[in-house]
């Protein structure tokens, strides 16, 4: 049988069927080649792209540095839409749209970016894109984006940092806390990485800003008290930013920016704190030994009563109460120390105060793949009343989210739970309706 299809072997119908099936086969293979149409028209710029180095983009798609493909060998175009872009309200979704633009870098020479949402719906998603658009290779070019949308983009100051060219349209009906930004040059080391003065601008900014907010909605403004309250969470989410930074290329990054958007009679009031860098339950795995020995009892106590809660979200949780910091400084001489978020969950609480049953404000903590939101009937840390102490002793805030806000009984699942992606830092965002009778009537209050 060998023999019979040797070369120069055969009768002359194997020979004819020999060249017969050569030709079919190379025909096909030319077909096959002629189809794969090579992408065309490229720029300097998208020929001479290499892979960046980013531990966010390889967090949100694993597989990026072996799918990852020179421009001449990629597909020639494709699309990507971001609809229901918002960490608050759909953040599965969210982070499957942030996965689809990092593959989209890898395997695409050149692809068109659509805003589908008619409103901006969450700041901080928009920070998250903010925060890939520098790593993410010269490919996208166009798009759609709605007028509202774009009203926010241009007057937050987003436009300009994601390479949009200009929008006509005006934003009248948009206060906006325009994006602050802090990132520490690579590989720079410093004892003392915060810049004061930036740092108290920012909060300075803020301060004037929600100022602007409530005079505008309610002729109203912030007591001393509540400037100070203000200064402190803004001076405080920058400090964590800087100190729990944690990697050396993006270490101390810090980005914040907000806006209140007028939509027909409400109000909509949103903000957003981002720092890339170690996630929380990173972070807090360096902490004392007095607090990391609660935290591994939490952890293990838990992980056996719901099978589903992973060590990271566990110590996400716990790092959330008050006096848990990974700063063996801030645990001696009485200093406050690991009051930040508590501190930010409490001024959402207040400001939000009066939400209505079908518009609950929502804030929503993402680190890590670690979800939390704290939202009704979790939404404010509380101080739980001890036997034998006094009411003049400041007692610590907790928020376990259950219902008898106990560590010893696991958190809600609706509250907390693991997302499909990886975000290598941390984001704080919210959003809910001003409540234009509860902040007339709170006037006089003691807030």
């Amino acid at each position: 049988m060998i023999g019979a299809y040797a070369p120069g072997r055969g009768t002359t119908a194997e020979k004819l069927n020999r060249q017969r099936y050569a030709k079919r086969v190379a025909n096909q293979r030319m077909r096959r080649f002629r189809r794969r149409i090579r992408p065309t028209n490229l720029t300097v710029e998208q020929l001479l792209m290499r892979l960046k180095p980013s531990a966010l983009l390889d967090g949100l798609y694993p597989d990026r540095g072996r799918r990852w493909r020179i421009p001449t060998k990629r597909e020639p175009f494709g699309v990507v839409d971001l609809e229901d872009f918002s960490m608050i309200d759909h953040p599965q979704k969210t982070i499957h749209s942030l996965e689809a633009l990092a593959e989209a870098e890898c395997t695409l020479a050149s692809a068109q970016l659509n805003f589908c949402d008619e409103y901006c719906h969450d700041i901080g998603a928009f920070l998250l894109l903010e925060a890939m658009w520098d790593q993410l290779g010269p490919i996208f070019h166009g798009g759609s984006i709605q007028k509202p949308t774009s009203k926010v983009l241009e007057a937050v100051g987003l436009r300009a940092q994601l390479g949009m060219a200009p929008f006509p349209a005006q934003y009248g009906d948009v206060l906006p806390f325009r994006i602050q930004k802090k990132q520490r040059a690579s590989g720079r080391q410093t004892t003392n990485p915060i810049d004061p003065e930036r740092s108290e601008k920012v909060s300075d900014h803020l301060c004037d800003w929600i100022n602007k907010v409530l005079d505008e909605v309610a002729n109203q403004s912030l007591t001393e008290e509540g400037l100070v309250l203000v200064q402190n969470i803004a001076g405080e989410a920058l400090d964590n930013a800087e100190t729990h930074g944690g990697l050396k290329s993006e270490e101390g990054s810090w980005t914040v920016a907000g806006f209140m958007a007028q939509r027909n009679d409400r109000h909509r009031f949103h903000l957003s704190f981002l720092n890339v860098g170690a996630t929380i339950a990173e972070s807090v795995e360096s902490c004392p030994a007095v607090i990391r020995e609660g935290m591994d009892d939490y952890v293990r106590r838990h992980r056996t009563v719901r099978s589903d809660l992973t060590e990271e979200e566990l110590r996400t949780v716990y790092a959330l109460q008050d006096g848990v910091t990974r700063l063996e400084r801030k645990l001696s001489g009485g200093a406050k120390g690991g009051t930040g978020l508590a501190d930010v969950m409490d001024f959402f609480a207040d400001l939000a105060g009066g939400g209505t049953d079908d518009d609950q404000p929502n804030l929503a903590i993402v680190s890590g793949s670690t979800y939390i939101r704290v939202s009704p009937p979790y939404d404010r840390p509380l101080r739980e009343s001890v036997t034998g102490i006094t009411a003049e002793t400041i007692l610590p805030r907790q928020i376990w989210f259950n219902s008898r806000n106990s560590p010893l009984q696991p958190p809600a699942e609706s509250h907390v739970f693991r997302l499909p992606g990886f975000i290598k830092g941390t984001l704080v965002t919210m959003a809910f309706n001003l409540n234009i009778k509860y902040l007339e009537e709170s006037a006089d209050g003691h807030d």
